[in-house]
């Protein structure tokens, strides 16, 4: 599918000229790349206006019909397929108008002039309001875009008396009753609304900046052409123009696009309110006029000064004689005339200072109570009573009690205007002191609770400190002990614990425990029992001094293990262990003596098969093969005392003796030749037997052929048919055997399965073996075909072979096949013994020798997995291999350091204070815990508070001027603001004491005097540098007084947003110019602005008043440029009675060019209004 943005661009194609805004269900249409918004490009001094600004889909809409009073808009679409074929689609739109509309969005309105509530506003101006949306004024006002368009609604402004309000009701409109005088003629409606944006450096289009790139610099406007009276109420309101517009904002429905009110018209016309606001106008007089009446003058040298009568301090100080100097001193304030003194009386009060012999006596007072307290007697360091002397300032800053030096803290404590303007600042915080508090508290945040913390670790070292002086010269051993609690929480050695350090040495946990140091007290009922010696080594358990106790013991493995001692055979029940093994009591001894020779010899098989953390276990090396088949053989050569066993032995035990004889398992073995010789006689005496076996007990033996069934077999002792046994010819054909079914050894446990035998471990009480076919040839069958499954012990599972079973009576017994079995007895050649040998072994019910191969493969660490599973499955005989430990090392100075009060309590609250590692290093390091001290900081600018108390402590002597509107030039005195904030520091701390605040008086809470967003004041006072009180102040960007130009007049009450500079002069004295075309203007950086009301503003630059006394700097005062304004003509120019303004510009950009307000400035040469001589 093609794109849809270039689909729309190509098909509505006019919409790319007039479209500013595009809402939800409108095309998106991009600029290109050169009408992209760039705010660096913007010049917003220069504006563009259009008469029109239309939108979306409103851009191509068609003429309403007849009597409708809404537009349509048809949208062709053009179509495509992957094929090529082509065609279109389109969509008739009804777009809603102006009765359609029930409110606007007040967030559409970004401004309104006169600004609501306004009281003082100009009667020349135009009122308006302004729209963030361009196209806002039209977007409703069901017409075709073109040139000129009358706007759906329009701004009126009505005097609040002629006008009468309807209840408010929540569901529509404010409605107003204005009368028609009121209201302007709607017939050049089109001319009161208008489309802005800035122009460009770029030449973009109109058109495009007006788009929603644009957005933040462009707007619509409607003006309002009503001629305002000054000193009138009025009522600015937002109304439609069309008779569908306000029917629908009274809820109506119906209407027409005809005007909202003509001549003829109802009287007064109910109006529905989109918005409105109030303001007033001021007396007669704009920006211009005002501008015009203001005077430049020279401020005289008494402005900004106090003179001051220092001839009566008062006591203890005495009066100054008529004839000394400095009777009479000029304080000068924050701002000050730098007019020089006219009488010979100002020039020595300018700089008049005390003799040194007052300065001296005031410096003594100031001492004095310094230096009781270090004469008088004192109880615990501390003073029986306060001493009051006179107030040194800064006192707990300087860290000093006593005057000292020559620098600002002399200086300010020395000089009685100083002291004045410091006890400024002391009034200043005791007016202000309830606010200043509650601004205090509110930065305090978790510092309180913090000092909580600290208080009470305060208390716990103190208390601890008490207790750890008992238990500092206690040894080694006995403080071990007692750090026991600690342990896990305390290190001595870098990288560890103490109790990890414990728990790796030989000194057992528990010897650290309480419950064993209560038990071997030296004073406790087990220690009291024992010898002297004993008691005398009881604080010595778990170490000395100088070394810890290594408890290490070397354990061997108990009784039955191994072998037997000849203790414990001696203690032995031996009529219990006759009952145990089958051996008679008088056999025992020799059989124990015989098992532990063999144990001492060989170790015993689970020995072997065991792994090394139990209690023994030999090397990998040992021949399990030979070991089983060694065990095997034990058993095969030892024959019965039973007769019947005996003749049954042969046939099952011989081929067995036969196969292990041949066996390369027994090869190396001495038994070789035993289990040969057993064999061969066993394979005689078969022989002989043959077809003779007792089988009485059964019944006599049926010989024939077996039918083709199937067998169903019992249990493995013995397989048995359903029925007897019916002769006939044999069918050939396979045997079907059922599921075999045996008994268990249920005791055998069960844990895996062993890769030499199937399960090992516990099975059910029977096990099952799957129906199998198995093919039999057509000779005579002895006995069923198949197998049963039964326990094999710790080999698991196997499969016993029933082929050769003789059936009898029901039941079988198992005989062998010896035809091709021969004598052996007279055999000499070893060849052709080992030949009858192998065929006598081939009859063996069960093969041995593939067994003990697969034993023989098995790795001997797997085998021995599986015997500790089978032996030990709970794991109750492991013993964990315990590495060598070495004695634990540790020293009784670190414990003890470790266990410090002044090193844990500061250490648990470290890590509940989030303080920086260099200032906690710095904090805990004291002797003593201190609590937090909070400094709160005020930024409000210090002159705010000083005019508040009294303006004449700031600049007095403003009434001496001669005019009333004046611009004038002081200077800022550092002097003064270095002394004021001091004061205010100084105080403020005492109030913070006297609150309860955690404070140490020594910090600074004061740092801005004139600036709201920058600190004047260099550093905090108690990093003072050791100079004058002016070098502590610093004012843009150096340590110098600036230029403060001064401006009092109407025209600062009626427009507090002009903008006061000092603007250096590009051209001559009589023809200034203040910017050209390759230079732009060149302006002192202004430091503050502020304005004290109701008619002072005060702008400092960051020059001084040396470098502005000259031709090249002028002083301008000049409209604020942002602010877009329109005006009427002079009231010369207008006829007389007129209420609302006509014009004749065909559109309205261009009555939107023909009364906009041009900014206002006027400029005076800063020389003249600096006067340097008297």
């Amino acid at each position: 599918m093609a794109d849809l943005d270039a689909i729309a661009a190509s098909v509505v194609a006019p919409l790319s000229n007039t479209a500013t805004r595009v809402v939800q269900d409108a095309f998106s249409l991009a600029l290109a790349k050169e009408d992209e918004f760039d705010e660096s490009a913007v010049a917003i001094e220069s504006l563009e206006f259009a008469s029109t600004a239309v939108g979306g889909l409103a851009a191509a809409a068609s003429a309403p019909p007849a009597g409708s009073v809404r537009t349509t808009s048809r949208v062709e679409v053009p179509l495509a397929d992957s094929a090529g074929g082509t065609a279109s689609a389109g969509l008739s739109v009804t777009l809603y108008g102006p009765g359609d509309v029930r409110g606007i969005d007040p967030a559409q309105i970004v401004r309104r002039f006169p600004a609501p509530g306004t009281q003082t506003a100009e009667e020349t101006v135009l009122a308006h309001i302004e729209f963030d949306r361009p196209e806002l004024p039209w977007a409703f006002s069901a017409a075709p875009q073109a040139a000129v368009m009358r706007p759906w609604l329009t701004l009126v402004v009505l005097e609040r008396s002629t006008i009468t309000r309807e209840p408010a009701t929540s569901a529509l409109l404010p409605v107003f009753q204005v009368p028609l005088a009121q209201l302007p003629t709607l017939t050049r409606a089109d001319l009161w609304a208008h489309a802005q944006a800035p122009a460009t450096t770029t030449g973009q289009d109109l058109s495009a900046r007006l788009s929603p790139a644009h957005a933040p610099v462009n707007l619509s406007r409607v003006i309002s052409p009503r001629i305002l009276k000054q000193d009138t109420d009025y009522v600015a309101a937002l109304v439609p123009t069309t008779d569908a517009g306000v029917r629908g904002g009274l809820g109506l429905t119906g209407g027409s696009l005809d005007p909202a009110w003509t001549s003829s018209s109802p009287d007064p016309v109910r109006l529905p309110v989109y918005d409105s606001w109030e303001f007033r106008t001021g007396p007669d007089g704009d920006f211009r006029s005002l501008a015009i009446k203001l005077q430049g003058v020279a401020a005289p040298y008494e402005v900004g000064r106090k003179f001051i009568d220092t001839s009566q301090p008062g006591k203890p100080l005495r009066a100054l004689a008529a004839d000394e100097v400095g009777r009479k001193q000029v304080l000068r304030c924050a701002l000050f005339s730098p007019s020089a003194p006219k009488t010979p009386e100002q020039q020595v009060a300018e700089t008049a200072v005390w003799p040194d012999a007052m300065i001296d006596e005031l410096r003594a007072e100031l001492d004095l109570p310094a230096a009781i307290e270090g004469t008088e007697e004192q109880t615990d360091g501390v003073p029986d009573l306060p001493i009051i002397g006179p107030r040194i300032y800064a006192k707990l800053h300087r860290g000093s009690a006593v005057i000292e030096g020559s620098d600002w803290f002399a200086e300010l404590n020395l000089a009685p205007v100083k002291r004045i303007v410091g006890g400024l600042g002391t009034r200043v915080v005791q007016r202000d002191q309830e606010r200043l508090m509650q601004s205090a508290w509110a930065q305090l945040g978790e510092v309180e609770a913090a000092n909580r913390a600290i208080r009470l670790a305060q208390l716990a070292e103190l208390l601890a400190t008490r207790l750890f002086t008992r238990i500092g010269e206690l040894q080694t051993g006995h403080l071990l002990q007692v750090a026991a609690p600690l342990a896990t929480r305390i290190s001595v050695n870098a990288g560890s614990t103490l109790f990890s350090d414990v728990t790796l040495s030989a000194t057992p946990v528990a010897a650290t425990r309480g419950a064993f140091r209560r038990v071997t007290r030296p004073a406790g009922p087990l220690i009291r029992r024992t010898d002297a010696a004993s008691q005398q080594r009881a604080g010595d358990i778990v170490g000395t001094e100088a070394t810890m106790r290594d408890f290490t013991r070397v354990y061997e493995n108990p009784e039955g293990i191994g072998r037997l001692t000849a203790d414990v055979v001696a203690h032995l029940d031996l009529q219990l262990v006759s009952a145990a093994i089958g051996t008679p009591v008088d056999s025992i001894a020799g059989v124990l003596k015989e098992a532990n020779a063999r144990v001492e010899r060989e170790g015993g098989f689970a020995t072997y098969l065991t792994e090394p953390n139990r209690w023994k276990a030999a090397d990998a090396s040992f021949d399990l093969g030979a070991a089983v088949a060694t065990r095997w053989s034990e058993k095969l050569l030892r024959p019965s005392s039973v007769p019947a066993v005996e003749a049954i032995r042969a046939q099952r035990v011989g081929p067995l003796a036969a196969e292990l004889s041949l066996s390369k398992t027994t090869s190396a073995s001495p038994l070789r030749e035993r289990l040969k010789g057993t064999a061969v006689k066993l394979n005689d005496r078969v022989l002989v037997d043959l077809g003779v076996v007792d089988v009485r007990p059964d019944g006599p033996v049926i010989d024939g052929p077996v039918i083709d069934g199937p067998i169903i077999r019992g249990p493995v002792d013995g397989p048995v048919i359903d029925g007897p046994i019916i002769r006939g010819p044999i069918v050939d054909g396979p045997v079907i055997r059922g599921p075999v079914v045996a008994p268990l050894n249920p005791r055998i446990p069960l844990t895996r399965r062993s890769p030499i035998g199937g399960a090992v471990g516990r099975l059910p009480q029977g096990g099952a073996g799957p129906a199998v076919r198995v093919p039999v040839d057509g000779g005579a069958l002895r006995g069923g075909a198949g197998g049963v499954a039964v326990g094999g012990g710790a080999l698991g599972a196997r499969r016993i072979p029933v082929e050769g079973h003789v059936l009898v009576g029901g039941r079988g017994l198992r005989v062998i096949d010896v035809q091709n079995l021969k004598k052996l007895g007279d055999t000499r050649d070893s060849a052709e013994l080992d030949a009858g040998l192998a065929q006598f072994a081939e009859l063996a019910e069960v093969k041995l020798t593939p067994t003990l191969d697969r034993i023989d493969q098995l790795p001997f660490d797997v085998l021995r997995a599986e015997m500790t599973s089978l032996i030990d499955p709970g794991a109750l005989l492991t013993i964990d291999t315990v590495p060598h430990r070495d004695a634990l090392a540790v020293a009784s100075a670190a414990i003890t350091t470790a266990i410090d009060p002044r090193t844990t309590v500061r250490a648990s609250l470290a890590g509940r204070l989030h303080l920086s590692a260099g200032l906690a290093d710095r904090w805990f390091a004291q002797p003593r815990i201190a609590p937090i001290m909070a400094a709160p900081r005020f930024d409000r600018p210090m002159y705010r508070a000083l005019e508040e108390y009294d303006r004449e402590w700031l600049v007095p002597g403003l009434g001496l001027l001669p005019a009333n509107d004046f611009v004038t030039v002081l200077s800022t005195n550092r002097e003064f603001m270095a002394a004021f904030f001091v004061g205010l520091s100084d105080e403020m701390g005492r109030e913070l004491l006297w609150r309860g605040y955690p404070t140490d008086q020594r910090g600074t809470y004061f740092h801005r005097f004139w600036n709201p967003l920058k600190d004047e004041l260099g550093k905090p006072i108690h990093l003072f540098p050791k100079k004058k009180l002016a070098d502590q102040i610093s004012l843009g960007g150096g340590s110098k007084d600036c230029a403060v130009i001064v401006v009092k007049s109407e025209l600062v009450r009626r427009f507090p947003d002009l903008i006061i500079q000092a603007v250096k002069n590009q051209g001559t004295v009589r023809d200034p110019v203040f910017e050209k075309v390759d230079s732009p203007q060149k302006t002192a950086p202004i430091l503050f602005s502020e304005v004290l009301d109701p008619d002072i503003a005060l702008v400092g630059v960051d020059i001084s008043v040396d470098e502005l006394d000259g031709d090249e700097w002028w002083i301008t005062i000049a409209e604020h440029p942002s602010a877009t304004r329109f005006q009427r003509p002079a009231d010369a120019q207008l006829p007389a009675g007129q209420t609302q303004l006509t014009d004749t510009a065909q559109h309205s950009a261009a009555y939107a060019e023909k009364h906009l307000h041009r900014p206002v400035r006027v400029a005076f040469q800063a020389t003249d209004l600096i006067v340097r001589e008297a």
